[in-house]
């Protein structure tokens, strides 16, 4: 998710298709990601 939404771009509806989620799913594994990034001090610059 990070490399494919965080860098690529990617919609969330491809990222999605290609792990046989829903795109709700990977809405909230998104979300979860940039939360764990926002409170790990090396990485806050990342999930903004």
């Amino acid at each position: 998710l990070l490399l494919r939404r965080g860098l690529e771009g990617l919609a969330h509806e491809d990222i999605a298709r290609e792990l046989g989620i829903t795109t709700d799913a990977a809405i909230k594994r998104w979300t979860r990601l940039r939360e764990r990034l926002a409170t790990a001090p090396r990485f806050v610059q990342l999930a903004s």
